[in-house]
């Protein structure tokens, strides 16, 4: 029987071995850690703030574009000017796009720090000097347990949503089966009313 194993944006097929207690043997299972290159991508604030200096940088060129300008076109001089209507969607695009990287990095942060106050304080500051350094260290055993229990987070974390998506959509479902038995006993066939 083949297992799937998500590993990051990497999906791994393992063959499940099962020990005599049907438990799966640790061996088997790939290492469940999020990756060095999204820790150091999503978890890093000096990254993060970079990274919403460029998108309110892309905003800020939207709203330059509103101003026509003269291009050169081999020859010819051609005026140029961007309809107000597509730099309007495009700045309500890029607008949202960085209050939910926002909203995400809040929550990714929050959830660092909870997990790096519980290390010592040596532990806290080995932590510190990597996101400063920004270099991978694959064999550093304070970040590797850091990259394990973010994982083991994470996975919580999607497996909740997941839970109250099926909870949510079987209430849908429940509502507009009753809608629907509603509309139905209320249909009348030449004067005869069915159900």
């Amino acid at each position: 029987m083949n297992i799937i194993f998500r590993k990051g944006n990497i999906l791994k097929y393992k063959h499940r071995n099962l020990t005599p207690n049907n438990t799966v043997s640790e061996s088997i299972l790939p290492e469940m850690i999020v990756p060095e290159f999204i820790l150091l991508r999503e978890y890093n604030k000096l990254h993060i703030t970079k990274h919403i200096l460029n998108m309110i940088d892309e905003i800020n060129i939207l709203y330059n574009q509103s101003c026509s300008y003269v291009s050169n076109d081999g020859d010819t001089l051609v005026s140029v000017v961007t309809p107000v209507d597509k730099i309007v969607q495009h700045l309500d695009e890029k607008k949202q796009r960085l209050e939910e990287y926002r909203q995400g990095a809040i929550k990714r942060l929050a959830t660092l720090e909870r997990v790096v106050g519980q290390y010592t304080a040596q532990d806290k500051q080995e932590v510190e000097d990597y996101f400063k350094h920004g270099h991978e260290q694959p064999d550093n055993h304070v970040i590797k347990r850091l990259r394990r229990t973010l994982f083991l987070k994470e996975q919580v974390q999607r497996d909740t949503k997941i839970a109250m998506f099926e909870m949510e959509s079987k209430n849908s479902m429940k509502d507009e089966a009753s809608q629907l038995r509603n509309k139905i006993r209320g249909i009348q066939y030449d004067g005869i009313r069915i159900m």
